[in-house]
């Protein structure tokens, strides 16, 4: 029958702790951009003492210039960045310190001599001993000592051992520097809501992707994160991961009021940007296997898109890993050469015009897809696998450009040496002198280009030749596709991009030629 009240005292008591713990700070939402910025977002009740609040040493954020806000229901009247100091306790390092951190205690002192002395008392007092310097260990200094027989001064130099009867106190309180930040609030009452917002350089986020081959058209894209925290731990909290380029003006300096009056103003200093972390722990029960499934949601805000997972923890100087984006994406394959840009320079005279020849040019394979996820694809790395049953072969790992969903994307897979190209070209007609100014004139150059390309290997494939031409494109033997560039300068030969696009079947040779135009200076 006792068993009620007991077990009714134990919930009001736990009831009580969990009150508790909720009184304070807590870390509510961070939002995290790939240039190393965080947006932090604190907030909870706490306990005022005269109308201040006072966070202290490491709870006080590093935040950047113009960054960081309080904000109260009841208001805030100032807050102020100050420092004093407190009895801290240290470990006693020296013998002096650890007399000093004994007094009032019996010992035996045991000095120097023939044979040794040993004087048991109490010890009373150090005279000669600078407080503040605990690692002095010699210099002039003297113990004094009450025994029984009356009260001794002995030479420090001279104490060999000092011998306790329980053990002896191993720290000495001494004062210690304390960094304050106290936040002044309006109204009445002790327990106020308080609001802190701010940029942090403490966390940081690293996209990859993994890039499976499925067959000739088809392929899994998975995009992950790694979540870096040189920061507080935290708790409860809404993560985000920010995919943009954000602007942040001042990030490269912190404010006076987290940094103190002794800082350097134009030196932010953090540990995040060198990844020196004290322990990496990397988690993976968020990751479900096989079903492509993420706790992260996206959305879109203004210029930004982001991956958002409540309730999410972190431990000081740790890394987690966490799964963003799985998705089948329909690919084509591609083997793309380009071809050796003309300086077709106005200024560049006919006798050193430099002709384009390039022998065994080993085409690049690429893969190009559409981006039917959903959502945006941020820069990053792509590893590139095959998969035949439960063997994975790594095959390549490039860089995939920032796709909007719906836009095609391009990734690099491999040089590939069985798709060989070479290109020749030579002049077959000059008109001389047809241009002239002033004192300058301008031959204009025909000249005829063959480009051959060969498939040594055993499927059909997709090639792909490009060229960026100085001058005037004139015909082609087969199919070819002419763009008009921007045209930086106003000088006689004009820029234009070629290109040419086939299938090739195993074993197939191809050769197409083409004519172009070009002015280039009289001699």
């Amino acid at each position: 029958m006792q068993t009620r009240p007991q077990l009714l005292t134990l919930l009001l008591l736990a009831s009580a702790v969990s009150a508790c713990a909720q009184v304070g700070l807590q870390t509510r939402s961070i939002h995290i951009y790939k240039n190393g910025a965080s947006y932090i977002q604190r907030s909870g009740k706490v306990n005022t003492e005269s109308g201040r609040y006072i966070l202290r040493d490491a709870d006080i954020p590093g935040a950047a210039a113009g960054s960081i806000w309080f904000s109260s229901k009841d208001g805030i009247i100032s807050a102020e960045r100050y420092r004093d100091s407190m009895l801290a306790p240290k470990e006693a390092i020296s013998l002096p310190a650890l007399l000093k951190a004994n007094i009032g205690k019996q010992a035996i002192v045991i000095t120097q001599g023939e044979p040794p002395q040993r004087h048991e008392g109490t010890i009373e007092k150090l005279y000669g001993y600078e407080f503040a310097n605990l690692r002095e260990f010699g210099g002039s200094w003297q113990l004094g000592i009450r025994t029984g027989s009356g009260w001794k001064v002995l030479q420090g130099s001279d104490i060999r051992a000092v011998e306790w009867s329980v053990k002896p106190n191993d720290s000495l309180k001494q004062p210690k520097a304390v960094e304050n930040l106290a936040i002044r609030f309006k109204g009445q009452g002790k327990e106020k809501d308080l609001g802190i917002t701010y940029l942090s350089q403490s966390l940081s986020w690293h996209p990859s992707y993994r890039l499976e081959l499925l067959g000739n058209d088809e392929a899994s894209l998975v995009l992950q994160a790694e979540v870096a925290n040189a920061g507080p731990a935290f708790e409860g909290t809404s993560l985000n991961l920010v995919i943009g380029q954000a602007a942040f003006s001042e990030f490269g300096r912190e404010a006076l009021i987290t940094q103190g009056i002794e800082g350097n103003v134009y030196k932010f200093e953090s540990e995040a940007p060198g990844f020196a972390y004290d322990n990496r722990a990397v988690s993976f029960e968020r990751f479900a296997d096989g079903d492509g499934s993420s706790d992260f949601s996206g959305s879109a805000v203004e210029d930004f898109y982001m991956y958002s997972l409540q309730n999410t923890s972190m431990r000081h100087s740790s890394v987690m890993q966490y799964r963003l984006l799985e998705g089948k994406i329909k690919t084509s394959h591609v083997y793309e050469t380009e071809l050796a840009v003309n300086r077709g320079d106005d200024n560049v005279p006919y006798s050193a015009y430099p002709y384009a020849n390039q022998e065994n040019l080993a085409a690049m394979h690429r893969i190009r897809f559409t981006n039917t996820l959903g959502a945006p694809l941020t820069a990053a790395p792509v590893m590139i696998e095959t998969a035949d049953k439960d063997k994975r072969t790594a095959i390549g790992q490039s860089p995939l450009r920032y796709t909007p969903n719906g836009a095609v994307a391009t990734v690099d897979i491999s040089t590939a040496p069985d798709i060989v190209s070479n290109h020749t070209e030579s002049e077959s007609a000059r008109k001389e002198q047809v241009r002239a100014n002033r004192d300058q004139s301008w031959d204009l150059l025909t000249v005829d280009a063959t480009l051959e390309i060969r498939n040594y290997s055993n499927k059909t494939v997709r090639y792909r030749a490009s060229r960026l031409l100085h001058g005037n494109p004139l015909s082609c033997s087969e199919a070819w596709k002419t763009e008009s560039l921007l045209q930086m300068s106003g000088g006689l030969n004009k820029w234009n991009k070629l290109s040419w696009e086939t299938d090739l079947k195993p074993g197939e040779a191809r050769k197409i030629t083409y004519r172009y135009e070009v002015y280039v200076r009289s001699m």
